[in-house]
């Protein structure tokens, strides 16, 4: 072999396996900290501290860019159909008998080391709780029935989508049904690469974090339920699961699985239903020569496996070879009855696929079969051309096709006529979808123009009626219809990632500005947040002059591009005034060219630092040498997917990151060049007492070991760590250092990349026994959503967030494998968790500790622990009757539920809803005592609205306020609109008693119109009572009379669809001691509220008279019109959304709170109020809506929020008026208004 072929082979061996982009990483790059690291295989030597970790290359978090085989001479003839090939027998294993599961997360020699309950169950780990993936998206499925899509990836969550019909009759619009947990861990654990359907069955898997990484996860993809976990202690897997796929034949059930280590698995269900496993394919390992089988796991990252009926699968199977530098693969055809296998084509070169088969598709009538690898040849006109192949199985004949672009994915409709082919972007160019006609497969046809794409297509999908394609571009979800490939739904998430951050130049405070798109290949700041105060800007323009560059704090530092130095690095090198200084060495496989960077000086403006982003999504703080390797001073760990952005605050004191993870975090860098190795990676100062113990004489409240539950007086007796040059030489590679000099050494000389077991004692009691990576977490994380709701939070928990923004986030605790998940979000906890007063002061005083001492009188214990001792008080809720997605008749639903409480809680009676409307009747049908609490069922009557999709839900808190809720969706059996009631009543006030409240103009107007247009447009669908209140005549007295009176009148004879409007405009301010909202009334004095007294003011207590009526409660207001009473923060009006919100009350509101809302003197309304107006009219129904003549709150709302913004676009403050509960607005499609001169409804269909 010469040069040129061996670099090939090495350049190959590094790329091909890497060539899905940003992919999870082996255990030996990313271990999770939940995971000890006897299972962890690292560099046999320690590398020097100036190095990044090294890792195999095999490493599955590295973007890198697809490699291909170098192209070939010329192109190959197309092959003549071909003879049946020989059959080869195989002795394969029998199925085996089922065994208890076990945990084997930790290795053998370590298991003893950490604590039962520092295991990975009953750890809450923080996730967003969104509506669509942020992630790659790496797997597709279609359900049996064509019903249901769902969609998995780097965000370790399953989504499920489904259509709803249009009333218009047109296409349905397929929307967001659930989303199905498994277990995750920190870093890729949790990463899922495989779906596959049968039926309403859904398998998941990928990178497991519990069993060995190889657990398959069955659930039913109609309720979300689980139906089992398949793990098998004697032949189960023990890597990461690439490929799955169900038996096509309904009468032979069976799951196929293959996973990076090249074990394939047949899964069957016997007499009893219980699933078994048999051995198709043993691991490499076990086949091959050790350097083989470490050979083929670079090239095994897309290991595929297809079902061609109930009894055959196809693979890949390794054909040796040692005159090429790359592997050859033969597809083989195997019977898991008969236990034989033989290739689908005779012995020649033809039949070899080239580097790894990248892709694998069989059509569900098992006629045809189509694969792809990574082979590309050169074409007549110099351009490169890469290839896939279709298969008539059939005929035995086998037809090549090449194209321009390297296929990643493939997919079938299910009568083998249509094949999709998603592919790889390259030299610049889109990726594209291509549909071919695979009919004859002798003369393939492209039946469209290529659908472009903006990231690469890993995968696609046809739906087995054939009337929808889906296909996948980086985070984004695209389905279509085959006969209109024009026209395609996005399904989401209301998320943009930001593709970069910056940072004020200048105080005072912390403000940060992001971008969320690129226009002409630059990302323009369009958002601006202030975590001093913490809430989102409302300002539309930002000078560029006032934010932060890259190059800021570089002085004359600049850092050359990448040069190979040795197998293992890469070296930057570093010049000052354009002499060469120091380098900066990255291991090739971590360094990210097009990564951002961000240079760091101290108080002094001298640059001492540069920041640089990995394709672990790590972040490495390099200290600035002027000769030799530069050192390491701080890795910063948490990010989920790639970096986008790095900056430095105005004080030097913070690096903020943004990621393509949705969030934006920001990273300690104070005493970053302290001279004490020790202190930088753990934040740690240590003591050697007489004694001989190793004790901890400070610790950094921001810093690894505080968040771990380290506190001074602490004492190491014992550090484990992973050797994995004594695992080469077949010694225990469990080290354990007990002295405190060789504790010492280990903590400073361990590699960044050694995952550390840290035994300590406080006092005569052991503990905390925990594992960790030398890596500081986040001091502060920041979500902000396309609806401008955002969430603010540091790892303890505690957080502060916009009106919905705390539904953005949560926690998920694992539960085992017999259990899924328990997912939580972080409104369950708000009255715990939620501190904006400590939050404001996070960033100044640099920990949380000091910032909740600064608001609070006594400090929370253990403030790492307030997320978990939050969740062991939190109420179980399960709703056991109806069941998901089943079928209605009746208008009145008996709803069950189960509601489990711990021994010393107290249960405030639970409610029980459907669409918003409260179910009646509440009783209590069962208790009983069960270990460590109660459970008590309980039973409603829900009364069904008029509309086609019902949401139940169940809510359960306990006194100290700790929530816990349930859901199903179930669909309504032809459900009729009658003629309910709606009552509206509204208040507006221009003119004030004392003279020193703010006159308004238009308020009284404001309330005026509105009760006017709601009755008019509401009348051909509701009987409608209307009142309006103005000025004077707005008083305490007066409307607690009004709202009583209207609530006499609902309880009679009440309807599901009856509907309470309220309407107030006006001045509102919050009192700071109770945290209440309150409607500044017309007799109200200015020195009272200055006082705080709120005696002539009313609040939204109110709504207690409505409180158990079951009807739809709206509340429309325009508020928030001057600050002269009070600042003008989010704050004041968010807890009057919270009030009404937590009976899921519908709100609209003019602002988020701290913008004005506009008076326009030309229409004599508020802006608010005449877009609102205006909604109610029809303009709604057009624009968005359906054109039925039929204007639906959800219509109304999407409107009012698009005109209203797109109104104050030449403000310099934009006007973003909110609107919640979020997530009832997809069941929001009741009607409020008819559109004049449409036809005029009897008793028409309910909405959908």
């Amino acid at each position: 072999m010469d040069k040129t072929q061996a670099y090939t082979a090495w350049h190959i061996a590094l790329g091909t396996l890497l060539w899905l982009g940003n992919v999870s990483p082996l255990p030996s790059q990313l271990p999770s900290e939940s995971t000890l690291p006897g299972r962890q295989p690292v560099v046999q030597t320690l590398p020097p501290e100036s190095a990044l970790p090294a890792t195999r290359n095999t490493a599955e978090n590295v973007p890198l860019v697809a490699r291909t085989l170098p192209a070939e001479t010329r192109l190959p003839n197309v092959p003549a159909p071909v003879q049946q090939p020989p059959t080869v027998t195989y002795r394969l294993p029998k199925l085996t008998t089922p065994t208890a599961t076990t945990n084997l997360l930790t290795a053998e020699g370590l298991a003893e080391l950490v604590q039962r309950e520092r295991s990975p169950d009953g750890t809450p780990w923080l996730q967003l709780h969104l509506k669509g993936h942020v992630g790659r998206i790496r797997a597709l499925a279609f359900s049996g029935d064509s019903k249901r899509l769902c969609s998995a990836g780097d965000d370790k969550r399953t989504f499920v989508w489904g259509p709803i019909p249009m009333k218009s009759g047109g296409r349905p619009d397929w929307r967001y049904q659930r989303s199905i947990p498994w277990q995750i861990q920190r870093g890729p654990r949790g990463r899922i690469y495989a779906l596959a359907t049968s039926g309403d069955l859904l398998a998941i898997a990928g990178h497991g974090a519990a069993g060995r990484m190889g657990e398959i996860v069955l659930v039913n993809a109609r309720t979300g339920d689980l139906e089992v976990t398949l793990v098998d202690e004697e032949v189960g897997h023990r890597q990461v699961v690439a490929s799955l796929c169900f038996s096509p034949d309904p009468a032979q059930r069976g799951l196929t699985s293959v996973d990076r280590a090249g074990r394939a698995l047949y899964w069957k269900p016997d007499e009893s239903g219980q699933w078994r496993a048999q051995m198709v394919q043993p691991p490499d390992r076990e086949r091959y020569r050790p350097d083989v089988a470490k050979r083929l796991s670079r090239y095994r990252e897309t290991t595929q496996v297809v079902m061609l009926d109930g009894r055959h699968l196809v693979l890949p199977v390794y054909q040796p070879s040692e005159k090429q530098p790359y592997p050859l693969w033969r597809l083989h055809r195997f019977d898991v009855v008969t236990r034989t296998s033989g290739p689908l084509l005779p012995m020649e070169l033809d039949g070899l696929h080239r580097g790894m088969v990248t892709t694998l598709a069989c059509s569900r009538d098992g006629t045809r079969l189509a694969s792809a690898d990574l082979a590309r040849f050169q074409g007549t006109d110099e351009e490169i051309l890469y290839q896939f192949f279709v298969w008539d199985l059939q005929t035995g004949q086998r037809t090549r096709q090449f194209i321009d672009h390297l296929p990643l994915s493939l997919t079938f409709s299910d009568n083998g006529r249509t094949l999709l082919v998603g592919t790889r972007r390259s030299n610049g160019a889109t990726a594209v979808l291509q549909n071919w006609n695979t009919a004859n497969i002798r003369t393939l046809i492209k039946q469209q123009p290529d659908l472009q794409a903006d990231d690469d297509i890993y995968v696609c999908a046809i739906s087995p009626d054939g009337n929808n394609l889906a296909y996948a571009a980086g985070a984004e979800l695209f389905l279509q219809s085959p006969d209109h490939p024009t026209t395609r739904q996005r399904l989401r998430a209301a998320l943009a990632s930001p593709l970069r951050v910056a940072c004020a130049r200048r105080g005072p405070g912390y403000r940060v500005a992001i971008g969320t798109q690129r226009e002409r290949g630059r990302v323009r700041l369009t958002q601006r947040f202030n975590a001093s105060a913490p809430q989102l800007d409302s300002r539309l323009k930002l000078e560029p002059d006032d934010w932060s560059q890259p190059h800021d704090h570089r002085g004359q530092w600049e850092l050359a591009s990448a040069a190979p130095a040795e197998p293992n690095a890469i070296h930057l090198q570093l010049t000052e005034k354009g002499r060469p200084a120091g380098h900066v060495a990255f291991n090739p496989s971590l360094y990210d060219q097009q990564g951002p960077r961000c240079w760091i000086s101290d108080t002094t403006g001298r640059p001492v630092a540069i920041a640089l982003s990995a394709k672990n999504n790590n972040i490495y703080v390099f200290k600035l040498a002027r000769k030799n390797a530069c050192p390491i001073l701080r890795v910063f760990r948490g990010h989920g997917s790639d970096i986008t952005g790095l900056a430095v605050t105005h004080d030097r004191r913070y690096l903020v990151s943004s990621s393509s993870d949705g969030t934006v975090r920001f990273w300690p860098l104070t005493q970053l060049a302290s001279d004490n190795q020790r202190l930088d990676r753990w934040g740690a100062r240590w003591t050697v007492k007489e004694g001989g113990g190793l004790e901890v004489i400070s610790v950094r409240k921001d810093g690894p070991l505080y968040f771990r539950g380290v506190r001074r007086g602490d004492q190491l007796v014992a550090l484990s760590w992973y050797d994995g040059t004594a695992a080469h030489q077949q010694e225990n590679p469990v080290r354990t250092a007990h002295g405190a000099r060789a504790i010492l050494a280990q903590l400073q000389q361990s590699s960044w990349d050694t995952l550390l077991v840290f035994d300590f004692k406080r006092g005569r009691a052991r503990g905390p026994v925990f594992q960790m990576f030398p890596a500081w977490q986040p001091l502060a994380s920041l979500v902000i959503s396309k609806d401008r709701e955002w969430a603010f939070w540091n790892p303890t928990g505690y957080y502060d967030a916009s009106f919905e923004g705390h539904r953005l986030f949560g926690w998920q605790v694992n539960r085992g494998l017999g259990e899924l998940p328990d997912v939580f979000l972080a409104d369950q906890f708000r009255k715990a968790l939620e501190r904006p007063e400590a939050m404001a002061r996070l960033l100044k005083t640099g920990n949380l500790d000091d910032a909740l001492l600064q608001v609070e009188a006594k400090l929370p214990t253990e403030t790492q622990r307030a997320v978990a001792e939050a969740y062991a008080l939190k109420p179980t809720v399960q709703i056991t009757a109806p069941d998901a997605n089943s079928l209605v008749a009746a208008q009145v639903v008996r709803l069950q539920a189960r509601i489990t409480i711990r021994n010393g809680q107290r249960l405030v009676p639970p409610k029980a809803f459907a669409n918003g409307v409260l179910a009646k009747n509440r009783r209590r049908i069962k208790q009983m005592t069960i270990p460590g609490g109660t459970q008590v069922e309980y039973a409603w009557d829900a009364l069904l609205p008029a509309q086609r999709r019902i949401r139940l839900q169940v809510v359960a808190a306990t006194e100290g306020e700790v929530v816990g809720r349930a859901a199903v969706t179930v669909q309504q059996n032809t459900p009729r609109w009658g003629r309910p009631r709606l009552f509206i009543a509204t208040a507006g006030i221009n003119e004030y008693r004392d003279a020193q409240l703010p006159r308004l103009e238009f308020a009284v107007n404001n309330a005026t119109q509105v009760a006017q247009t709601f009755q008019r447009g509401a009348q051909p669908l509701y009987r409608t009572f209307g009142l309006a209140i103005a000025n004077q005549r707005v008083t305490r007295p007066v409307w607690f009379a009004t709202m009583q009176q209207y609530a006499e009148r609902l309880r009679k004879q009440v309807t599901p669809d009856d509907l309470l409007v309220i309407f107030l405009s006006g001045h509102g301010l919050r009192g700071r001691v109770s945290d209440t909202y309150y409607y500044v009334t017309a007799n109200a004095r200015f020195r009272d509220l200055a006082a705080q007294r709120y005696r002539d003011c009313f609040s939204f207590d109110a709504f207690t008279l409505f409180a158990d009526i079951p009807c739809r409660k709206l509340v429309i207001l325009d508020t928030c019109h001057s600050g002269a009473l009070q600042p003008l923060r989010q704050r004041e009006l968010k807890s009057a959304l919270r009030v009404l919100q937590d009976d899921l009350v519908f709100t609209l509101t003019a602002t988020e709170g701290q913008q004005e809302a506009v008076e326009e003197r030309a229409r004599k309304l508020g802006r608010f109020t005449h877009r609102l107006v205006e909604a109610l009219r029809g303009a709604a129904d057009t624009t968005p809506g359906n054109g039925d003549g039929i204007v639906s709150w959800r219509e109304l709302i999407q409107y009012v929020k698009t005109t209203v913004r797109a109104d104050s676009i030449g403000d310099t403050y934009q006007q973003f008026p909110t609107a919640g509960p979020a997530d009832l607005l997809d069941f929001a499609d009741f009607p409020v208004s008819r559109v004049a001169g449409s036809p005029k409804p009897t008793e028409r269909a309910a909405c959908p």
